[in-house]
């Protein structure tokens, strides 16, 4: 079986390799001799899209392979002990799970919903975003990260969903108002950040030129970028428990 599994560079770089059926360290080389000068000057003097140039520059095609399963990668942070015998669930069912997590967090500091937001917080902040984000089943996950490292804090610009999901960051900010803060730090002292691995069969025609470019970035020493942020959306439908390989607490 092709998969491509990108937990760290140093199975990303085999997994790229075989699937471009040459050996991890002819890939390696060929990476390293292209420095990240040459491959900005390149992409500054091509029409082409940078993954396609880098793609081309490594390979000399333009063909690209398409794994038969990718590892993937969700970040959250949940209860102690929490199995995901169920899955990986979907906002829209976990929504009243959380909601009663964050009210407890609040009554543990003795807070009342209401009492502690001004109309502002529904409006502007926590409550447009809370409304934006369950009312729509685009926005319902569940989501993934093709890059596990780009999940770590200091990685990466994307939201630290180790530190906590957003939605709970909504509904603290819709429910108390400047107190928000102190119910998130409730939160993170009642639950733990994991990372869940789980596999995926659907096609993805665009995910080994991603991870070219993060073997890339890995192997001269360079910083993440936007790039990398590829996702998994499954849409609103779970991800099945048979497909988690491991769940990586932190």
């Amino acid at each position: 079986m092709t998969e491509l599994d990108c937990t760290s560079i140093d199975t990303a770089l085999p997994s790229v390799a075989g699937l471009m059926r040459m050996s991890t360290m002819t890939l390696a080389q060929k990476l390293l001799s292209y420095s990240p000068r040459e491959y900005e000057d390149d992409c500054n003097s091509s029409d082409s899209d940078s993954l396609d140039v880098l793609w081309w520059r490594i390979f000399r095609c333009l063909q690209k392979p398409v794994p038969e399963s990718i590892m993937w990668f969700h970040a959250t942070r949940v209860r102690p002990g929490t199995s995901f015998a169920d899955g990986i669930r979907p906002l829209n069912e976990r929504l009243g799970d959380l909601e009663e997590i964050v009210k407890q967090c609040a009554k543990d500091l003795g807070l009342n919903i209401g009492g502690h937001a001004p109309d502002e917080y529904w409006t502007h902040s926590g409550g447009i975003q809370f409304s934006l984000k369950t009312s729509d089943r685009m926005h319902w996950g569940p989501y993934a990260f093709l890059m596990r490292e780009v999940i770590l804090p200091g990685t990466s610009d994307v939201h630290d969903y180790l530190s906590a999901p957003e939605i709970v960051e909504d509904i603290a900010r819709r429910d108390y108002g400047p107190s928000w803060q102190k119910v998130l730090d409730r939160f993170r002292s009642m639950t733990v950040p994991c990372i869940v691995h789980f596999r995926d069969w659907k096609r993805r025609d665009d995910a080994a030129a991603f991870a070219l470019r993060y073997c890339h970035k890995r192997i001269h020493e360079r910083d993440n970028d936007a790039i990398l942020h590829t996702c998994y959306d499954a849409a609103g439908v779970p991800v099945s428990p048979s497909a988690i390989v491991r769940v990586e607490y932190l």
